[in-house]
């Protein structure tokens, strides 16, 4: 196959993930994306300027690229974007009630959800081998 070309549908995060690897593959790459507005999908960066202060910047949507988090790292790495560590406290709302808040690097789990959590993690790692789905890796 001489020109290989993908319609990759979706400018979030995993599509242009996936248009980035295909043209570093050099595949020509056309990317759909709904939102004429935007580009980014749940990632979706707000910046508050703060006069005579570091503006503050914050998160709308997915937010956390966590330690495990290497293909996304590898990205960050990529295109030189700066990963800042949690800094903040933070709490959930749910049907208009706030819970507790959470401090900086403390997960709202307890260790039997973060056990149920590793299990499953486990399991599905098995489901994706059995169906001979193993994680993209890097050329070279």
């Amino acid at each position: 196959m001489k020109n290989k070309h993908c319609l990759v549908i979706g400018a979030g995060l995993a599509g242009l993930a996936a248009a980035h690897r295909l043209l570093e593959n050099k595949w020509s790459v056309e990317v759909l994306e709904a939102d004429t507005n935007r580009l980014g999908g749940r990632v979706f960066t707000k910046r508050v300027i703060n006069r005579g202060k570091p503006d503050l910047v914050y998160e709308l949507r997915g937010e956390w690229i966590g330690t495990s988090h290497k293909r996304v790292i590898q990205l960050c790495d990529d295109f030189r974007l700066k990963r800042m560590p949690h800094r903040f406290a933070f709490a959930f709302v749910e049907e208009g009630r706030a819970s507790k808040f959470y401090e900086p690097g403390k997960l709202p789990f307890s260790s039997r959800e973060n056990a149920a959590f590793k299990r499953f993690h486990i399991r599905l790692r098995r489901c994706n081998g059995i169906y001979g789905r193993e994680p993209l890796r890097r050329n070279g």
